[in-house]
């Protein structure tokens, strides 16, 4: 065994006269290495070597060093790792080279070194991904094997209408249509657009929108079918700037109501008081005044602007969701248009009627307009022309707001810092939101030069910066579970170093001071 041994020897000649003699041995072992165990987990209970994820499903991560041991024993005073030693490990699960951005110094017993690395998104492809986790240093020095963990990623889904073979389609992807079911005004047939979750393979049946068809030249739309027994009654009718009433004609091959059901307009007008003609089949001939219909207009094109940095970032009171739209009449414009918003079938938005001849967007930030997070809403618009007629109401895309994108904030170590002087900089004041966590760290020297040191990088949560450069600029891009990022910038002035002083003696002014006493004696001198 290790330590200090004396050994006595016995020498028999004969029994009268013995010899002995004694010899101090001192028995030193070598300092053994640890031996280092990560396992993971999704609850912090259950750990293994490895752990399934589903591709971009945020899931919580858990890294355990409870089997590591040190063969000269843990808490052994002199070559142990609870004092002295410490535990490192790769919490940012960069593959290739690791970079060990957690260190557990002194830790009482392996469980110690357990850590709990928040919510985590792998969006990799599926398969089976190995990283290097775990590395483990006693007291003397002697480094640990790096032992690892595995992450096997797996598909959201493997098939259905709302699967494209691996992930489930967006809650704006188009996977079915009811049967044609009415009329959008009378020249197109309506049905019902089905649109999937984005969270289940399976295809909804419920009303997310509507799909026009046109009926087609010589025929009119009734109860979802497009019929040429069928005529589209316009309400106005306009030649040469004078309107008429009541002009029933077909749709034509452009969708438009042109085709003048009887044979002629011109046939059967009834002159009337201020110029305004009465078409009907009875009329007597009064020259032809009857021209095209002012068709009403359509709203095309509907679409929700998915959330985003530029419009999400430093809001967390209210989602900032953009709606978009198309005015469609040709050869007119629009004058106005209305939106409202409904959250379970009951109105909770009404913009009323918004003059705009240009805006075909709308974002809801206005007060009293302002959605809630963590929603769902389903919106419709309608259009006003030139001529101040208006279109149907039209569903957009239903949509749901989820949570605030993270606030990031830091702080300084050195408010001003020196040329060469290491600045240490703390995220802590970043906020996330929603539940979420934040789960990546980007720092980026926007301005000036500097440089990472004491073993960080870019990526590390704590990084310590050497400026180089007198006017800086670093930025901050946090990431929260749910894969929002938002940046923030903060200058980083440097001081320039002080001069050193040396004092030197004034050797001129002696020189003329001590002319001037030598002169000064000599004309006494000469004086006397």
């Amino acid at each position: 065994s290790e330590g200090t041994h004396v050994a006595k020897v016995r020498v028999e000649r004969d029994v009268a006269n013995p010899a002995e003699g004694t010899a101090t041995v001192t028995v030193t072992v070598p300092n053994q290495p640890p031996i280092a165990v990560a396992t993971i987990s999704k609850d912090g209970t259950n750990y293994a070597d490895s752990i399934a994820v589903t591709q971009g499903i945020s899931t919580h991560i858990y890294l355990s060093a409870s089997g590591s041991s040190d063969p000269d024993g843990w808490t052994d005073s002199v070559n142990g790792v609870s004092s002295g030693g410490k535990c490192e490990w790769n919490s940012d699960l960069n593959q290739g080279p690791p970079t060990f951005e957690r260190t557990i110094n002194n830790p009482a017993s392996p469980s110690a070194c357990n850590i709990d690395l928040g919510n985590l998104t792998f969006n990799d492809a599926p398969g089976a991904y190995t990283y290097q986790a775990l590395r483990i240093t006693d007291k003397p020095g002697a480094v640990s094997n790096i032992d690892t963990v595995t992450v096997n990623v797996v598909c959201q889904c493997t098939s259905g209408a709302c699967c494209d073979g691996c992930n489930y389609r967006p809650n704006t992807y188009v996977c079915g249509y009811s049967v044609w079911n009415s009329c959008n005004g009378s020249c197109q047939k309506k049905r019902d657009v089905y649109k999937c979750t984005g969270s289940s393979t399976a295809c909804p049946t419920t009303d997310q929108g509507d799909d026009y068809e046109n009926c087609g030249s010589g025929t009119a739309c009734s109860g979802g079918s497009c019929s040429s027994a069928n005529y589209c009654a316009t309400n106005l009718c306009r030649d040469g700037g004078i309107w008429h009433h009541n002009c029933d004609k077909q749709c034509d091959g452009s969708n438009n109501c042109t085709v003048w059901a009887d044979t002629t307009c011109s046939d059967h007008c009834d002159p009337v008081t201020s110029g305004v003609q009465d078409c009907d089949e009875t009329a007597i001939d009064c020259g032809g005044f009857c021209g095209a219909c002012n068709i009403p207009p359509s709203v095309v094109n509907l679409s929700v602007d998915s959330p985003n940095s530029t419009d999400y970032c430093g809001i967390t009171t209210y989602p900032p969701v953009r709606v978009h739209w198309q005015f469609d009449d040709t050869g007119d414009t629009q004058s106005a248009f209305q939106i409202k918003v409904l959250q379970g079938g009951v109105e909770v938005i009404d913009t009323g009627k918004e003059f705009s001849v240009i805006s075909r967007e709308y974002v809801f930030q206005n007060s009293g307009e302002q959605l809630s997070w963590n929603t769902a809403y389903t919106w419709k618009v309608k259009v006003w022309d030139s001529l101040d007629v208006e279109s149907g109401w039209v569903f957009g895309p239903a949509f749901s707001t989820s949570h605030a994108y993270p606030d990031p904030d830091f702080t300084l170590s050195s408010p001003n810092p020196s040329v060469d002087e290491v600045v240490s900089f703390n995220p802590d004041n970043s906020q996330p939101y929603g539940g979420a966590a934040i789960t990546n760290y980007q720092w980026t020297i926007t301005q000036g030069s500097g440089s990472f040191v004491d073993s960080t990088t870019s990526v590390s949560r704590y990084p310590s910066i050497k400026f180089s450069t007198r006017a800086n600029k670093v930025e901050l891009r946090v990431t929260d579970s749910s894969g929002y990022a938002c940046y923030k910038e903060k200058d980083v002035d440097v001081q320039l170093p002080l001069p050193e002083w040396r004092e030197i003696a004034p050797t001129s002014f002696l020189e003329k001071f001590l002319a001037n006493i030598s002169m000064g004696f000599s004309q006494i001198f000469d004086f006397f």
